[in-house]
C-alpha cells in the first residue's frame, strides 16, 4: 500500500535536495509505496483493528474476486532505488495506516 502523505513527503524531500543542490537529479524510473506487504484482507483487518470495528471480515481467494484487468499474483514494488539514490525514506505500512486513520478521526 502507499499513503499519499508518506509519497508526496518523498516527492518534496527530492526536489528540495535537487533544488538546494544537496543531491543530483537522477533521471529514470523510481518506485514508491510503504514498506511491507499486505493483502486486501490483511488491510482490511488492520482498519478495523485500528478503528474499533467489530465487523467480520471473510477472507477470499483472489480467484473468486472478477475483475476486467489481469493482475500479477505477487506484485511487491523493489523501492531500492529510490532510496540509495535519494535516501528516501519509507515508513512501514501499518505506521502509516495509523498515521492515515488519526488524521481521519
Amino acid at each position: 500500500p502507499t499513503y499519499a502523505e508518506d509519497l508526496a513527503k518523498a516527492i518534496m524531500q527530492i526536489i528540495s535536495d535537487v533544488d538546494s543542490d544537496m543531491l543530483q537529479f537522477a533521471p529514470g524510473v523510481f518506485n514508491y509505496s510503504n514498506s511491507g506487504v499486505c493483502s486486501w484482507y490483511d488491510m482490511t483487518m488492520e482498519i478495523c483493528r485500528l478503528i474499533g470495528c467489530r465487523a467480520k471480515v471473510v477472507p477470499i481467494e483472489s480467484h473468486e474476486f472478477s475483475r476486467a484487468v489481469k493482475r500479477p499474483a505477487y506484485s511487491v514494488m523493489n523501492k531500492s532505488k529510490i532510496q540509495e539514490v535519494y535516501g528516501v525514506e519509507v515508513p512501514y505500512w501499518r505506521d502509516s495506516l495509523e498515521r492515515c486513520i488519526q488524521n481521519l478521526m
